[in-house]
C-alpha cells in the first residue's frame, strides 16, 4: 500500500516542483534582463503599424521626442519634437468610452415605431 502512495506522489510532487522552479526562472530571468531589453537611455512611447512590415514609432531619446518611420530595411526620422511641446495621451475617462457615446446617441434618436407609423400615415393619404 505504502509503495503504491509513494510511486504515486513522488512524480506529483516532481512536477510541481519542475513547475514551480520554471515560474521562478521566469521572473529572474525578466527582472535580471529588463534593461538589457528596454534600455536606460532609450524609451518606446509609442508604436503604431502602418502595413504588414512598416510601422511608425515614438521614442524618447536624450530628452527628445523623435517620430520615426520603420521599413522592412531601412529606418528614418520623420520629425523631432520637444518634451515640453508633446503631451503624453491622456487616460480614457468613463464619460468618453464606447458604450456610454452609443447609448447617448441612442436616447438622442427618435423611436423607430414612431418612424414607421409616419411611414405608413403618408402611405395611406398617397393612396386616397
Amino acid at each position: 500500500m505504502q509503495d503504491e502512495l509513494y510511486s504515486m506522489f513522488v512524480p506529483l510532487i516532481g512536477v510541481i516542483a519542475v513547475i514551480l522552479a520554471a515560474y521562478w526562472a521566469v521572473n529572474w530571468f525578466s527582472r535580471k534582463y529588463k534593461n538589457a531589453w528596454g534600455g536606460r537611455y532609450v524609451k518606446v512611447l509609442e508604436r503604431t503599424m502602418l502595413a504588414q512590415d512598416k510601422s511608425l514609432v515614438l521614442i524618447e531619446v536624450g530628452g527628445k521626442v523623435y517620430l520615426l518611420g520603420v521599413g522592412g530595411q531601412h529606418i528614418e526620422k520623420i520629425d523631432c519634437f520637444e518634451p515640453e511641446g508633446f503631451t503624453p495621451p491622456c487616460e480614457p475617462d468613463a464619460k468618453h468610452d464606447f458604450d456610454n457615446i452609443f447609448t447617448s446617441l441612442l436616447k438622442k434618436m427618435p423611436p423607430v415605431g414612431d418612424k414607421l407609423e409616419k411611414s405608413e400615415k403618408s402611405r395611406e393619404q398617397e393612396g386616397l
